[in-house]
Parts: structure tokens; sequence; C-alpha cells
């Protein structure tokens, strides 16, 4: 499994999509703060109060916001979506599954993917948190009275874990193709879905779908934590075992 996470390691970090990704996510962390100057040079008729809001915020608060924006959004998923795609259907794509299966099992494949996924989407939370943290700190400043270290890498923790649980789900949905437009656009589709879904269902049930009740987090309540990181763990750990025996069984065309 080891040799699988270093072999995809390796494709990603000497390739372009990775650094892309993360230059793309970087931007997705700050783009709050930009939007919000914008308006206020549109007139502070434009959001009533916007300028006193900004004003009061702290860098802690600014990264927790950007972290909850950048999953409310939903682009950072569309990026998701591509390099997961990506990913998995590499392999088919370049011929090289069969070579692949001749120096590792089934199983450490999959799990090698699975392990490279979570590596992957902890760089672009890693990026979209240390651009917010710039930012953070440039345009509001430290406040010992607001929000502690411990909370603002909670909140970094629960985006990455609801990422990866969400990837997840697409390395099982993606796992019936070969093709990487299919795949991605499977991907998209599922997401949609989910956004879909997710307006539509009532409140008590919208906390089992991954991502959608994120913007909960904001408040840093401890019971909002939980159910993500629950909901989160769910979906990581149940489709990961279930990529595991579907790709075990699956029929695979050289």
């Amino acid at each position: 499994m080891l040799r699988v996470v270093k072999s995809e390691l390796l494709k990603w970090f000497s390739g372009k999509m990775i650094y892309i990704s993360m230059i793309i996510t970087g931007f997705l962390g700050t783009v709050d703060y930009f939007a919000a100057k914008i308006l206020m040079k549109s007139g502070p008729e434009t959001i009533p109060g916007l300028a006193d809001k900004l004003n009061v915020l702290s860098a802690q608060e600014y990264m927790v916001n950007s972290m909850v924006n950048l999953i409310s959004g939903g682009s950072i998923f569309i990026i998701v979506t591509i390099m997961i795609a990506t990913l998995i259907t590499e392999d088919y794509g370049r011929g090289t599954m069969k070579y692949s299966l001749l120096a590792v099992s089934r199983k450490d494949l999959i799990i090698g993917k699975i392990v490279s996924a979570g590596l992957l989407i902890m760089m672009l939370v890693l990026s979209a948190a240390a651009s917010s943290g710039v930012v953070g700190m440039v345009a509001y400043g430290w406040d010992e009275t607001s929000h502690t270290m411990m909370e603002v890498v909670t909140i970094f923790i629960l985006t990455w874990l609801t990422l990866y649980g969400f990837s997840s789900l697409l390395i099982f949905a993606i796992g019936r193709t070969t093709k990487l437009s299919g795949a991605i656009a499977m991907g998209i589709g599922i997401f949609m879905t989910t956004g879909l879904v997710g307006g539509l269902v009532p409140v008590s049930i919208k906390r089992f779908i991954i991502g959608v009740d994120f913007y909960r987090v904001a408040n840093l309540s401890s019971v909002y934590q939980e159910r993500i990181l629950i909901n989160g763990l769910f979906y990581l750990l149940l489709f990961a075992v279930l990529n595991i025996v579907f790709f075990r069984r699956k029929e695979i065309m050289y």
C-alpha cells in the first residue's frame, strides 16, 4: 500500500495539476476578503453595516469564515472531483492497470488510492488555510480574545474530513467507469445531486448529507462540530470499505 501511495504522490507532484489546484484553492480561501472590498467600494448602501462588520473581525474569525465559505461555496468540490476522477482513471487511460496489479494486490492498490486522495486533499486545505491566514493576519490581526488556535485548527480538520469523506463516495461511484470525462461528469452530477437534495429535505435530515450542514460549524458549537466529524468519518469509512469490496470483485478489462 505504501508503494502505491509513494508512486501516486510522485506522479502528482511531478506534474502541474496539484500545484494549479492548490493555487486555485488558495485563492478561493481569500475571495471573501476581495469580494467584501469590492462591495464596500460600490457604496455603503449595498450591504448596510458591512464595513462595521468587517472592521470588528479578527484573523481567527476570518480564517474560520473562509473555511466555512470554502465548503458552502461548492467550488472546492469541483476541484476535488476532477482530482479524484484523474486519480482513479489514470491507470486505465495510460494502459498501466495491468502492470499496477502485477506489482501490488487489488486491496493494496485501492487502499493506496484512497490514502493518496486524503493526502492530496490535505494539500488543498493547507493551501486555503495558509492563504486565509496571511490575509487574516495582514488585514485584521490576531486577537487574543477571539477564537483560539485549537478552535481554528479544528475547523481546518473538519474541512479536510468533509472533503475526504466526499472523495471516498466519489471513488466508489466513479469506480464503475474507466474514462476520465465520464468520471468527471459523474462526480459533478453527484455533487449537484447532494446539493439539490440537501436544499429540499427537512433540516433533521440535512445532517446526514455530506457537506450540506457544514456552515453550522461557524459558531464553533461542539454539538455541530461533533455532527460534522461523525458525518465525515461515516462517509469516509463506509465507502472505503465498499471501495475495497467492490474493487476486489470488479472485472477489469486491461
